[in-house]
């Protein structure tokens, strides 16, 4: 896989080779801080979010935790980091069970992108 990878990736936008080395690390068993670097690029978090919908908030325990933990990204974002930490908890996660129910019901699904500079 790699060895293909290898042979092409230049036919690849840059954005697609991180996603696709991203990926290749993952299948092939170099997680750890290899992953973990790489969800701090906006193109791979937003291509693991998509991927794991499912898991939407182990997702991005994993995306915060890549980019300096709770206490940090909670400080960025002006919200308190006891109420980030119980949002991103499986217990607390009422809003979005909600959203996903609306969004099911309307037959739609969440998507994420990185955003436009």
């Amino acid at each position: 896989m790699k060895q293909v990878y290898n042979e092409n990736r230049t036919r690849l936008s840059p954005s697609a080779q991180r996603k696709l080395e991203a990926t290749l690390a993952m299948l092939l068993g170099e997680a750890g801080e290899t992953f973990e670097h790489h969800l701090q690029d906006p193109a791979v978090a937003a291509s693991y979010l998509e991927e794991s919908a499912h898991a939407l908030l182990l997702a991005l325990r994993d995306i915060i935790q890549a980019n300096g933990g709770v206490s940090h990204i909670a400080h960025k974002a002006a919200i308190d980091s006891n109420r980030l930490t119980s949002v991103l908890s499986e217990d607390d996660n009422r809003e979005l069970r909600t959203i996903q129910s609306v969004l099911d019901v309307m037959g739609l699904q969440m998507s994420f992108t990185t955003k436009a500079a």
